[in-house]
């Protein structure tokens, strides 16, 4: 992909991590409409100053070609950012799943609807696993 710039045209690699890593979820939407994505560690690379913009991309995007996202993170921010951008959209179908590694060796996972989730925050919760 390349942009022109000043009637020149970069390369995709020219670019930061961060516009790398948005224009990886963005046409990975494109190409998994009405599938499953999985996205790992979805803010690697993108500044915490834009990761509203992020996420505001990928739910109305998923929304519009019916994708269901997975994506992982351990950043407070990004999902701080998440829950932010859904309550802004109004998008109430969005879920947080918080794995967490147990004393004994198991995996549990907690499950926190767009209340839950908003109610965590907003009381300063942990909800990264």
């Amino acid at each position: 992909m390349l942009k022109k710039n000043k009637g020149n045209f970069m390369r995709l690699s020219d670019f930061g991590d961060g516009t790398k890593q948005f224009i990886l979820a963005l046409s990975s939407l494109l190409i998994n409409k009405n599938k499953v994505m999985y996205l790992d560690e979805i803010d690697n690379g993108i500044h915490h100053s834009k990761l509203d913009e992020l996420w505001e991309v990928i739910l109305k995007t998923s929304k519009k070609l019916n994708v269901q996202v997975f994506a992982t993170t351990h950043s407070k921010e990004c999902i701080e950012s998440y829950a932010r951008v859904a309550k802004k959209l109004e998008d109430e179908e969005v879920t947080l799943i918080r794995l967490a590694k147990l004393k004994n060796g198991e995996i549990n996972a907690g499950v926190f609807d767009y209340g839950v989730l908003e109610s965590a925050i907003s009381q300063e919760h942990e909800v990264r696993g």
